[in-house]
């Protein structure tokens, strides 16, 4: 329905307008991985991470939609994986994983960062 392309390119827009530094590398349904510090070094990833995440939060907040985040550091593959005909981008690695953790407990816990 239109109505749903419209919240989805809005979502995507502020998103991307949040996540300055970062780059996202997959959306799939309602979750999001934006990486920081993966095509350019970034000495501060974390902060930029969290700074992207309350910024997210700020927008999503005032059009009444909830949001929660998990916030990780550390190593990850990032890139396009698959065979030739089927490429898709995708993270792997112990800080997605935590992440994924982390924003699952600060949704249990109604928390809005983990």
């Amino acid at each position: 329905p239109p109505r749903f392309e419209i919240q989805q390119t809005v979502l995507m827009e502020i998103i991307l307008s949040s996540c300055k530094q970062g780059v996202v590398g997959v959306v799939l349904g309602d979750r999001v991985h934006v990486s920081f510090g993966t095509l350019k070094r970034c000495a501060t990833h974390a902060l930029a991470a969290v700074t992207a995440s309350m910024s997210l939060q700020s927008s999503l907040d005032k059009k009444d939609i909830d949001v929660v985040a998990g916030v990780a550091s550390g190593m990850a593959l990032c890139g396009a994986f698959g065979c030739k005909g089927l490429m898709t981008v995708s993270m792997f690695g112990p800080a997605v994983v935590h992440a994924s953790v982390l924003g699952d407990f600060a949704g249990r816990t109604r928390r809005k960062v983990a």
